[in-house]
This record gives C-alpha cells, structure tokens and sequence, in this order.
C-alpha cells in the first residue's frame, strides 16, 4: 500500500464493513483507495486463521487446562480438525513459521525437528515448492539416508497420545458423551495404524 492509500486504509471492524459467516457487506460511502485497502487485510486474515485458531486453543489448554474444551467445542469445527490444526502450531513455533508458505506445508514439516523445519521451510522459499514437491523432496532424501519408515505406518508419537488421552479425560468430565465417543475412535484409529504397520 502507498503512503497516499494508506491514511485512507479501512479497517475490518470499521462500521462500514460488516463481516458473517456467509459473506461480507460494505455500506455507507467508501473511496477506491478505501475499498482496495480492505483486500490485503482479508488476505492476511485468510491465511492467519488456522495459525490463530490452533494458537488460541493451545494458549487455552495452557492457561485453562480443566475448561478450555467446552470452548474448543462450542466452535461447531470438527475435533479432529481442530486437534491437527493445535498439533501443527505446537510443532512449528512461531520463529520458524514463513509468512508466504501455506499452512500445509508447515503441516508436512511438523513432525521434523525444529533445524530440519528450517532447513525445509528455506528449501520451500527458495524453490517455490508445493506442498506434494516437499513431500517427494523429504521421501527422497530420506531414502537416500536409508530411512525407510512411512509416516502413514509409524507409530504414534508420544505427545499425540498424550493429546489424546487428555481429550477422553476432559470429555469425559464435561460429561460430553459425542466428544468422548470421537477421541476414542481416533484412539482405535490409532491402534489399526500400530496393528497395520506391525504386519506389513
């Protein structure tokens, strides 16, 4: 944005922009220098949202840990969305998150150790990668190392077991029988995954 265009910026909570979960309606008299400057604010939300909602629910598991899920669930999201989205921004700290990468290839590198995120996430900006150009990337690399473990069949890891043990446990006391019942079928999901990997 100009310095001319940016005295005119308006705002997302600005009375003339009104936002729903289906739409968004400008009213009243608007510039186009005030109209234009609303797109990279919307830009930057659509990007931040899964950064934002996975940090508001791991800062709401730190500060709220006996009351937090009833928020988390009051959201209408699904769980396990929700759970994934947390997972990621546990994993990858805000220091190594690229502004221009989409969350999804932050999500291929977060089971990596936080060098090996850097190393990727610089491979990514460098190349102009795609997510599925990553993924071959690490796969190559890591036959080449003779690492032929599959992420699809590793077994869990600890912090994702110990999410979801949490989860049953707080389901559990808020005494919700949906949330209960869906942490237990990721846990059996879980259990096929070990029990297919150990046969194959």
């Amino acid at each position: 944005m100009s310095k001319s265009s940016s005295s005119t910026a308006v705002a997302l909570n600005d009375e003339r922009v009104s936002i729903s979960p289906v739409g968004m309606t400008l009213a009243g008299v608007m510039s186009y220098d005030e109209w234009a400057s609303i797109g990279p604010s919307l830009v930057t939300l659509n990007r931040a949202t899964k950064w934002a909602i996975g940090d508001w629910i791991n800062a709401g598991e730190l500060r709220f840990s006996d009351r937090y899920i009833q928020a988390v669930t009051d959201t209408g999201l699904a769980i396990e969305y929700l759970r994934n989205i947390a997972w990621v921004c546990r994993q990858v700290p805000i220091s190594l998150r690229r502004e221009g990468v989409g969350f999804s290839i932050h999500q291929e590198v977060a089971p990596l150790s936080p060098d090996e995120q850097e190393q990727w996430l610089d491979w990514v900006v460098a190349n102009d990668a795609t997510r599925l150009d990553l993924r071959k990337a690490i796969a190559a690399t890591k036959a080449s190392e003779g690492d032929d473990t599959k992420p699809e069949t590793a077994p869990i890891s600890r912090d994702k077991l110990i999410a979801l043990c949490w989860d049953i446990v707080r389901a559990y006391r808020a005494n919700k029988a949906e949330l209960l019942a869906q942490a237990i079928r990721e846990v059996e999901n879980q259990i096929k995954e070990i029990q297919d990997g150990d046969d194959s």
